[in-house]
């Protein structure tokens, strides 16, 4: 298996002092890690193509004009599941035990079970395009400063691949007793914002900061499944193909959507004293979204049009105090918000059939009630630093992803209400010099206090929340020669167990990530590395939710040359 990369950046004056440029560029070619033991080719091959473009125009001695632009592409495998249940793979793969087709008792439904090979009869595709362009213009004033940053996004993205449940096999009674199927999903996103902020100077006792922000989003998405005959998969994108010889499609979701979003701003810093300085923010979002239904759509209401409208005032005070130099001690209260959004109409009555409760076509907004104390405080010489803080948390509407497999749609729903306390500290050190070490630790204690869909669930943990976080690393730098040096490195991070599901029916294992890092690096400009990720060859899901899962990269190695002129 090899990966390959380069990249580049050039950077300079164009006209001196006035006009300065930059561009990077870097590509990326690996063969795929995770092999399909049905086609005997990896299922995860990817290209990816990226620049970034930069023009700084100093019009003045106050103002600076900023364009830039970015423009990534990837080309690849993508949609690298499996499902542990699944009892069908080609002649001599053993896949799990039981009834024919599913044994949903199997010990296989099992969130560290990382043993499923991919045996699909197609090669997931996953095709994303990227160009973004922004414009940030910066003046300053006797006053404070001026901040306009006017940004455009375009995204195009096409993923192709088997449908549940991702086998080879074209006699799956799956589907009512037709065959198995493949699964599209198409996007197609334009989006523009524009922000203004108006910023004082920060050489006085009150400073304050007021702005405004908009942003408009056009976004069609289509999903579908087709029927698979064995002769590959035909291309959606905003017309089905009832009628096709190749792959007809059984089920087409496909909406336009439009999304207009808008917010003010006001944040104010006042210093009491030296030593205490009290904040107050304040933050009013609102979003309005529109959805009309594709005219061909199968499922939910054929050309409706759905409307739904978001908003939220989020305020945020805080109080800092400073009694000594090396010591900073603050208190926090705020209130955040995250917009609540529309599913693809029809997937809540697809979620009920298939025995999914809890989706409806509406997702509402996500509520956030948070307090945090902490301390930030470093020794006097300068060596340790050491931050601590603790937190209690209300989620009220926290969404939660869900997966119909046998539309292949993709739905959210709210929990009620979620509880989180939980504390993190954090300490780097400088040892002696040439050697710096780091070590942090996180605990979160999260609980479903409300689920109206699911009362069962009370009392369960919160989804994708670990209950405890641990980072460590340490970095060594010494000279080999008058202006070479070695530098070695190591990141450690353990994510503690964790469900991905309401139910709590199979917690994911702490999983314990390695990075190690090593090489020489010259005053002259270039440099030697080699890097290991994963160095623990650790196994396990990145993704798993009632035997749907995806595994995780194993461990890789990485050789890193650079020159810089």
């Amino acid at each position: 298996i090899e990966e390959r990369s380069a990249s580049g950046m050039l950077s300079g004056a164009l006209i001196q002092d006035v006009l300065f440029g930059r561009v990077a560029v870097s590509y990326n070619r690996g063969d795929g890690y995770f092999k399909n033991v049905n086609l005997d080719r990896y299922q995860d091959p990817v290209k990816t193509s990226n620049v970034r473009a930069k023009l700084k125009w100093v019009v003045g001695d106050d103002t600076t004009v900023d364009l830039s632009y970015n423009r990534d592409r990837w080309r690849g495998g993508g949609f690298n599941f499996v499902y542990q249940a699944t009892a069908f793979a080609p002649d001599g793969v053993s896949l799990a035990p039981g009834p024919f087709p599913f044994d949903f008792s199997s010990p296989r439904i099992n969130s560290n079970d990382t043993s499923t090979p991919f045996t699909s009869t197609y090669l997931p595709l996953n095709d994303r395009d990227i160009d973004e362009i922004a414009l940030k213009i910066e003046s300053a004033t006797s006053w404070g400063q001026v901040t306009s940053i006017t940004s455009g996004t375009r995204l195009t993205e096409y993923i192709a691949a088997d449908a549940y449940p991702y086998t080879a096999s074209l006699t799956t009674p799956w589907l009512f007793g037709l065959l198995e199927g493949t699964q599209t999903q198409f996007l197609d996103i334009e989006a523009w914002s524009q922000e203004l902020r108006f910023q004082s100077r920060a050489d006085q006792k009150l400073r304050w900061t007021v702005g405004g922000f908009y942003q408009h989003t056009d976004r069609y998405i289509s999903t579908t499944v087709g029927r698979d005959i064995g002769l590959g998969i035909d291309r959606i994108e905003r017309q089905p193909a009832f009628a096709s010889l190749r792959n007809p499609t059984l089920s087409f979701f496909g909406d336009d959507n439009k999304y207009d979003a808008w917010a003010v701003i006001g944040s104010f810093d006042y210093d009491e004293t030296e030593q205490i300085e009290a904040s107050l923010a304040v933050r009013y979002d609102e979003d309005r979204r529109k959805q009309r239904v594709s005219s061909q759509q199968t499922q939910g209401v054929p050309g409706a049009v759905n409307n739904a409208n978001f908003s939220k005032t989020q305020p945020r005070v805080s109080l800092r105090y400073k009694p000594v130099d090396n010591l900073n001690i603050y208190a926090s209260w705020g209130i955040g918000f995250r917009s609540g959004t529309l599913n693809q109409n029809g997937v809540g009555a697809a979620a009920a059939a298939a025995g999914i409760p809890g989706i409806t076509d509406l997702v509402g907004a996500d509520k956030v009630e948070a307090v945090e104390l902490g301390l930030k405080s470093s020794l006097p010489c300068g060596r340790l630093t050491i931050d601590a803080a603790v937190f209690s948390t209300t989620q009220r509407g926290a969404p939660y992803f869900q997966y119909v497999a046998a539309v292949n749609a993709q739905g959210q729903s709210n929990i009620d209400k979620i509880s989180l306390y939980g504390g993190e500290l954090m300490a780097s050190m400088s040892i002696v010099p040439g050697l710096d070490a780091y070590l942090g630790y996180g605990y979160t204690n999260s609980e479903i206090k409300r689920y109206t869909l699911a009362p069962t669930t009370v009392g369960n943990r919160a989804p994708y929340v670990p209950i405890s976080t641990l980072n460590a690393g340490i970095q060594f730098r010494a000279g080999v020669t008058a202006d070479i040096s070695f530098v070695a490195r190591a990141d450690y991070n353990r994510v503690g167990e964790t469900y991905f599901e309401v139910a709590n029916n199979s917690a994911r294992d702490p999983v314990d990530l390695l990075k190690v890092r090593a090489g020489v690096e010259s005053d002259r400009g270039w440099g030697l590395f080699a890097t290991v990720e994963n160095a623990l060859d650790e196994t396990y899901n990145s993704i798993w939710l009632d035997g749907f899962s995806a595994p995780a990269l194993p461990r890789r190695w990485k050789v890193e040359a650079s020159y810089r002129f």
